[in-house]
């Protein structure tokens, strides 16, 4: 962790955890305790349960992701949310020291929550959200000094001046919630459905948190002095902001947990509720303290849980099992339907040919086999073949496959011998190989084929092979387009999880080497300065090692942007783009232009960074190759795809008719950015003469599933 992260992390944290002692300090250990009736120890056990659960969600989400202003706004927010609930029992009491802590942090509260989504789902704002948040900042910082003013005076002892305080207070905190819920709502119109029901779901975390708050308690205790239904009471139902927050946190990808968040949020609300309800029960038979009644209620929820757990192994493993068989069965019913449907349709084929051909000659009987899997069987017989011994028959077929393969080019029909019928056999050949035979017996009027009918004869079993085999050529050519679709989607399924791979690797050797890497060398770095600060070493080699130092932190710096845009993830991609923009500026003295038209479009952080890799290639070729002096990025969503072009006004080139004749020239950075856009499933094009610059512009939707057929056109 670096300094600026221990200077948000240990004060905050110290302090959180001072107050929260200080608390229990308060509450046991002073004379106080003697006070204290039994609810209001219950409702210090309430609230220190609930202001615990906030400081540890933000504490854990903050070490999850630390470099993100995200959520340092979000362990910022938690963190105060968590001192203002901790002091609330002892602010009840008039004690001023808890009651001037619980102000001050509500005050705060209400300018970190419109801090926090400001930023969140996406930093894309309007300017005047920035005037609304310094604002509410200034009203707070303003409001909270003054109550520290007037109370060294002594002011807040009168109750008019309490009374006027607790407004603002009260009526502070509800408008930072309506701005808050405000906006969120401003990215509900340009969003897909998947986005909305989790921004609703966002919503409806606040308005369930904080709505019994303020319409059980606060409210009624400004207006008519005193609430029916007492603060502890309405405390509960605020632990669902930090767990809605948290989960769709996990959800846009800003901090990752490999767990299912929504199963543990249910089961953890579940339990709560249990023990709540276990207790109050146990409370009204038994005389228990209270030790004892957190004892039995927590060992009465872990048995309840474990026998749940149990079962959960014991009912899964059977229908799994299950689910397993009933999914082999259903194949087994597909493949057997599909080959009954080919038999079904062979079979129609064979009887209407064998029809046809009783119509044009009068012979004593027909039979089509037909070759599956290598086992001879017959599609359609006729006559003599009704009574003839099938196996015997199907044998002789079988034998004679090889004279059939010898002779069918140049001679089409086999004469032969089946018990005392002269037959004559015509091949059914597809790619060489013989698919099937049909056999002709011999004419009622006991004569030969000869001449014409012979020919007219072979022509018609000519015609009927060919039905035959189409309709075998059709089978076989569906199997491989059903295979070659397989493979497509399998090669599709396994580009997007290499890329997805890809990228995690290079997130994890850019933390590596910015956490321990970095680290170390910032480490020796500082050394170095303190042996030059004490001479005990040459200044001129101490000042040659500052130098490579320093030199190598910036090359590691800028290795770890270039392996992985942290930026990208913490700040979103209209701001990464614009320091890009200032860093190409900086660098290249070149102007470049940014427009950015994605209003409050909540994208993927995958796709923010597949886009800004893009970019930015697209702006290093443009550097190194065009020799232009003024670059202009557009970026706009519509209809669900990211919209963007690069242009420059340099030198052009000649754009080939073929992509990849781009690997021929100096332009490999273009056939890369070609395949990268290829496996998101999206569409490129390049413009480009000489002398008139370069215009490329590329299309990537926003969603994987989008069944998209990529496309390459070039014009010059």
């Amino acid at each position: 962790m670096n300094k600026h992260n221990l200077l948000i992390c240990l004060p905050l944290g110290t302090l959180y955890i001072i107050i929260f002692m200080a608390n229990g300090y308060y509450l046991y250990l002073s004379d106080f305790r003697r006070f204290v009736d039994s609810a209001t120890l219950n409702s210090f056990y309430v609230t220190s349960v609930i202001s615990l659960i906030f400081f540890s969600i933000g504490l854990f989400s903050f070490f999850k992701k630390q470099k993100s202003i995200v959520i340092k706004n979000f362990f910022l927010l938690t963190s105060v949310s968590g001192i203002a609930i901790s002091t609330s029992v002892l602010s009840s009491q008039d004690i001023p020291v808890f009651k001037t802590i619980e102000i001050i942090s509500v005050f705060m509260l209400s300018y970190l929550l419109l801090s926090f989504f400001a930023h969140f789902p996406v930093s894309t704002k309007p300017n005047y959200v920035k005037i609304i948040i310094f604002s509410s900042l200034l009203f707070s910082t303003l409001s909270s000094v003054v109550y520290l003013i007037c109370n060294y005076l002594g002011y807040v002892e009168h109750s008019k001046f309490f009374y006027i305080y607790r407004v603002l207070l009260i009526g502070n905190l509800f408008l930072s919630i309506v701005g808050c819920i405000f906006l969120i709502s401003l990215h509900l119109k340009t969003n897909s459905l998947k986005v909305r029901n989790q921004l609703y779901i966002l919503i409806f975390g606040i308005v369930f948190s904080f709505g019994p708050l303020f319409l059980f308690n606060l409210i009624p205790g400004m207006i008519f002095g005193e609430s029916q239904i007492p603060f502890v009471y309405c405390l509960p139902s605020i632990i669902v902001f930090p767990l809605t927050t948290s989960y769709l946190l996990v959800k846009h990808e800003i901090i990752e947990v490999e767990l299912e968040i929504s199963k543990w949020i249910n089961i953890l609300i579940y339990y709560i509720l249990n023990f709540l309800l276990f207790s109050i029960l146990i409370k009204q038979f038994m005389h228990l303290s209270n030790r004892e009644l957190f004892v039995i209620c927590s060992v009465g929820l872990l048995s309840a849980w474990a026998s749940i757990f149990l079962y959960k192994i014991g009912i899964n493993t059977f229908i799994q099992k299950k689910t397993k068989n009933r999914e082999n069965t259903d194949l087994n019913e597909i493949e057997l339907f599909q080959t009954l449907s080919k038999e079904k349709h062979a079979k129609n084929l064979a009887k209407i040919i064998g029809k046809v051909i009783h119509q044009k000659f009068d012979i004593n009987g027909l039979c089509i086999v037909w070759n599956s899997n290598n086992i001879y069987h017959s599609l359609h017989e006729t006559g003599i073949f009704q009574t003839m011994n099938q196996f015997n028959f199907l044998n002789e077929i079988n034998k004679l496959e090889k004279d059939i393969l010898l002779v069918e080019d140049q001679t089409p029909s086999i004469h032969m011998h089946v018990e005392k019928y002269h037959l004559i056999c015509f091949p059914i050949a597809i790619n060489q190989l013989v698919q099937g035979v049909i056999v002709i017996g011999e004419k009622n009027n006991h004569t030969l084929f000869q001449g014409k009918e012979f020919i007219e004869l072979k022509e018609l079993i000519c015609e009927s092979a060919d039905i035959l085999s189409s309709a075998a050529i059709l089978n076989i050519n569906d199997k491989q387009i059903r295979r070659t679709k397989t493979r497509v989607q399998n090669w599709n399924q396994f580009n997007h999880q290499v890329i997805q791979s890809l990228e995690k690797e290079r997130k994890r050797l850019s933390i590596f080497l910015h956490d321990e890497i970095l680290q170390s060398l910032i480490l020796q770095l500082n050394e170095v300065r303190i042996m030059q600060t004490k001479r005990n070493f040459s200044v001129t080699l101490l000042d040659e090692m500052d130098d490579q130092l320093e030199g190598m932190i910036y090359n590691i710096r800028k290795m770890c942007h270039d392996l992985h845009p942290i930026i990208v993830e913490d700040l979103g991609l209209e701001p990464s783009l614009q320091s890009l923009k200032r860093e190409f500026e900086l660098n290249y003295s070149i102007l470049i232009h940014v427009q950015f038209n994605c209003e409050f479009k909540i994208i993927s952080k995958n796709h923010e960074i597949q886009v800004y890799r893009i970019i930015k290639e697209l702006l290093n070729n443009a550097v190194k190759h065009s020799k232009g002096k003024n670059i202009k990025v557009l970026i706009l969503e519509e209809n669900g795809f990211y919209q963007c072009s690069v242009k420059d006004d340099g030198i052009g080139f000649d754009v080939p008719d073929n992509f990849f004749d781009f690997s021929k020239g100096n332009h490999l950075g273009l056939l890369t950015i070609h395949r990268q856009i290829a496996e998101l499933n999206g569409s490129m094009r390049i413009s480009s003469d000489k002398g008139q610059g370069t215009f490329v512009t590329f299309t990537i939707p926003l969603d994987w599933e989008d069944k998209n057929e990529y496309t390459y056109a070039t014009s010059g």
